[in-house]
């Protein structure tokens, strides 16, 4: 659970984060945007990593929440795949595609944050899985899974815009349904 004092500390890194980058964000820059010293900045946070990392979990909370909510109100494997994906895929780039620092700020999750990030492509992994359930046969589920996901990964690294990476979305979700409907064929 973030406290009050945290969530005004990720908030204000947030901001930084986007609008200067990773690298050039410094912890006093962090600690003056809190309204907070030094010190207590670091009483709570170690380095700028942890920051970033706490900073990574808690868009994975956020990201969690949002998917349970969409998904007791949708049905349908298509719209219920579509949702998730947006949550995960589409508003991540989104949020990070209109940061000035974004392209510093998808370099650097992978190196400050690989732990958080882990767990974040864990837990997107994971609600993509609920979502196809109806594939019964875990093995092809799971191998479904990894490619959704990698294929989604691979479109947001790549997209030149929220447009284009949403369309790359719209067709995977096509080919998920279509292997979807083919194993779910093949097995009744």
């Amino acid at each position: 659970m973030i406290t009050p004092r945290l969530e005004v500390i990720l908030n204000a890194a947030r901001t930084l984060f986007e609008r200067y980058g990773y690298r050039k964000t410094s912890m006093q820059d962090i600690a003056q945007a809190a309204g907070i010293s030094r010190p207590t900045l670091y009483a709570a946070f170690a380095d700028k990593e942890a920051v970033f990392s706490a900073l990574v979990r808690s868009v994975t909370e956020q990201n969690e929440a949002a998917t349970a909510l969409v998904l007791a109100r949708t049905s349908g494997i298509r719209d219920r795949l579509r949702a998730v994906l947006d949550i995960w895929i589409v508003e991540r780039y989104a949020a990070t595609f209109a940061a000035s620092g974004s392209s510093d700020i998808v370099e650097s999750a992978a190196i400050s944050a690989p732990e958080a990030m882990g767990v974040f492509w864990d837990v997107c992994s994971r609600r993509v899985s609920e979502v196809l359930e109806d594939i019964a046969e875990e093995r092809y589920r799971s191998a479904v899974v990894r490619v959704l996901v990698a294929a989604a990964r691979d479109f947001k690294a790549t997209a030149q815009s929220v447009a284009d990476l949403s369309v790359s979305i719209d067709t995977l979700v096509d080919v998920a349904d279509q292997i979807t409907r083919q194993v779910r064929g093949a097995h009744a």
